[in-house]
């Protein structure tokens, strides 16, 4: 299965929004993940189905990258899951939503940082995987039976 891990746009600063889980895309955070969506577009990995985390950044990511799979004929399905919020889910938990996907491939998780970058390295079994930046997507071939998976590509705005 391919999985594409991203982690949402720029946000406002924290003291702009009354909650974090309130904080929205800047314009430049929405023109960045426009850009990555053109990126995943030009690969082919345009995602049928993503879960999102429930707070406002991730799923403005989301619904971009949605918009962008509509646009290239795809009937993309956007999900919330609590799993993908900051310090909600484990990775058995976002495990747990790809094994009811193997049929909508590509599939992204829009997360946060570190969680999509811990479950990244539970999938890759490296403990040492770099930061994601925003606007970033990690392309993985996963093997749902080992639970492995092999980096493919990091794609984003300034990769």
């Amino acid at each position: 299965m391919r999985l594409l891990l991203v982690r949402h746009g720029e946000a406002v600063d924290p003291a702009e929004a009354r909650t974090d889980g309130l904080r929205w895309l800047t314009s430049r955070g929405r023109g960045a993940v426009h850009r990555l969506a053109a990126r995943l577009a030009e690969r082919g990995v345009l995602p049928r189905r993503l879960w999102t985390s429930p707070l406002v950044r991730a799923v403005q990511t989301a619904e971009v990258l949605a918009g962008a799979a509509h646009a290239g004929g795809l009937e993309p399905e956007v999900r919330v899951a609590s799993a993908l919020a900051p310090d909600e889910g484990s990775s058995a938990d976002l495990f747990e939503l790809l094994l009811t996907e193997a049929d909508e491939e590509p599939v992204a998780l829009v997360g946060h940082e570190p969680s999509i970058r811990i479950f990244a390295g539970h999938l890759l079994r490296s403990a040492r995987e770099p930061a994601f930046h925003t606007a970033e997507a990690w392309l993985l071939q996963l093997d749902a039976t080992t639970q492995r998976a092999e980096l493919l590509a990091r794609l984003g705005t300034n990769r």
